[in-house]
Formats: structure tokens, C-alpha cells, sequence
């Protein structure tokens, strides 16, 4: 797995998760989601692949 980058908008540390719910089973977090994060996961397509929603995640704006 590529390494993740942090948060674009808090620059807290995100984290892969898998938690195995059918047609959306992986999702990336910010450590900051509780508190004051405007981002709490990304998957725009249920489908992705782990390399897809790193990409996606360390590509976005």
C-alpha cells in the first residue's frame, strides 16, 4: 500500500479502514474527524481498489 498523506484540511494523520460493509467496504479517516475536521472519509466509488482510494485521497484538492 502506498503511504497515505495527511489531511488536507487539518493535517491530521489518516488511516485506511476496512470494515467489511458490502458495497463500501473501505474508507480513509482523519485522526481529527471527532473534533473539528470537515472531512470524514472519501470512497466516490464503492468498487475501488485500496490503490485507487490512496490515490484518490493523496490526489484531491
Amino acid at each position: 500500500m502506498s503511504e497515505l498523506k495527511p489531511c488536507p484540511f487539518c493535517g491530521g494523520q489518516a488511516t485506511l479502514n476496512d470494515d467489511g460493509n458490502i458495497g463500501n467496504p473501505l474508507h480513509i479517516t482523519c485522526e481529527n474527524l471527532a473534533d473539528s475536521c470537515l472531512l470524514g472519509f472519501t470512497n466516490l466509488y464503492p468498487r475501488q481498489s485500496e490503490a485507487e482510494l490512496v490515490e484518490a485521497w493523496n490526489t484531491r484538492a
